[in-house]
């Protein structure tokens, strides 16, 4: 008669043992913790801040707001169905490492990108 090995004794410690040890490797970097922000980018882990969640949460609702005034503007004006619509220049995560310095330009400022893969690189060779 064939027996499955899957209910001996020692495979049964060795798999709760296992359990275990990944369960202490799971609390020890609080992988499940319930205290996270809301909005993360898996990726890159930023943490969005109020103002990106917010522009996240309500983008369905302005984006329907934009087409209702185009087709209200359609309707009562004279400009055409080719015209363009408005951006929204909604924040994003993006714009968390934008920073504004002062340059040459028409206003006196520009807007410059930092390099977040620089910025990683530079982490990652302090741990190493």
């Amino acid at each position: 008669m064939w027996e499955s090995k899957e209910g001996n004794p020692g495979r049964i410690a060795r798999y709760e043992s296992d359990v275990r040890h990944i369960q202490e490797q799971l609390s020890r970097f609080n992988t499940f913790r319930h205290e996270l922000p809301d909005f993360v980018s898996l990726s890159t882990r930023d943490v969005a801040t109020d103002d990106v969640a917010q522009a996240l949460l309500t983008a369905e609702a302005r984006g329907k707001k934009q087409v209702a005034d185009f087709v209200h503007m359609l309707r009562e004006d004279s400009s055409t169905f080719h015209d363009t619509l408005l951006k929204n220049k909604s924040p994003t995560l993006a714009a968390l490492y934008n920073v504004t310095v002062k340059g040459s330009s028409i206003d006196g400022s520009k807007e410059v990108k930092a390099g977040r893969c620089l910025f990683q690189r530079l982490i990652v060779s302090q741990d190493a």
